[in-house]
């Protein structure tokens, strides 16, 4: 089985937790994510994502495809079970804020 690193590091689409900058800033490139539309095609073997973000005062979207049924679940995991959750529309990279290790939510 493919390990968790190796498939996402192998996608165009990136997940990772920022913890390298003081106070969890996440940068100016990441926007926060508002919501989110999922659909997965069994018969195609591909999933569809939309990502709603904030940028600015304006409200923008963006949509993927995701190939790997896994790379679908953990996406929807950090979405549905993480928050805040921040995108970067240019590299297609969901990021989480820097969180207490263990943190129960």
């Amino acid at each position: 089985m493919e390990s968790l690193n190796s498939i996402i590091s192998s996608k165009q689409y990136h997940i990772f937790t920022n913890t390298g900058r003081k106070g969890g800033d996440i940068g100016l490139r990441f926007k926060k994510i508002l919501y989110y539309a999922a659909r997965w095609l069994p018969n195609n073997n591909y999933g569809l994502l939309w990502i709603f973000y904030l940028d600015g005062q304006t409200q923008k979207n963006k949509s993927m495809k995701i190939e790997s049924p896994q790379e679908m679940l953990v996406i929807l995991d950090i979405l549905r079970n993480e928050k805040p959750v921040y995108f970067d529309p240019t590299n297609n990279e969901i990021a989480t804020n820097m969180e207490i290790v263990g943190e129960a939510e």
